[in-house]
C-alpha cells in the first residue's frame, strides 16, 4: 500500500498536477508559503463556522459546508476530479 506521504522532490515533481491549500491563518500564509498555494481559511472555506445558523453544540467545532457550497469552493480554487490535492500540515 502506498503512503500518503511524499518528499519535497516528489511534490515538486507533481508540481503542474496538483493543488495545495496552505490552512494557517492569513497572517501566516502571508508571511510565506509553498510556491503556488492557496490560502484556505479554516473557518470561512473549510467550514460551516460563519453561517448564520451554525451552532457548534450540534456537531463539532468546524463541521464540513454543505456538498454544494464546498463543490463551488474547490471550484473556484481550480480543483476538479483530476488534479491531486496536497494539504501540507505546517505546525
Amino acid at each position: 500500500m502506498a503512503s500518503p506521504l511524499i518528499s519535497a522532490s516528489d511534490l515538486a515533481a507533481l508540481k503542474d498536477k496538483v493543488r495545495l491549500l496552505d490552512c494557517r491563518p492569513a497572517a501566516a500564509y502571508g508571511a510565506g508559503h509553498l510556491p503556488g498555494a492557496l490560502n484556505a481559511d479554516l473557518e470561512r472555506d473549510l467550514s460551516r463556522a460563519l453561517e448564520a445558523d451554525f451552532d457548534p453544540a450540534q456537531g463539532c467545532r468546524h463541521p464540513l459546508p454543505d456538498l454544494r457550497t464546498w463543490r463551488d469552493t474547490l471550484g473556484r480554487w481550480g480543483i476538479t476530479p483530476g488534479p491531486y490535492l496536497f494539504i501540507p500540515f505546517i505546525g
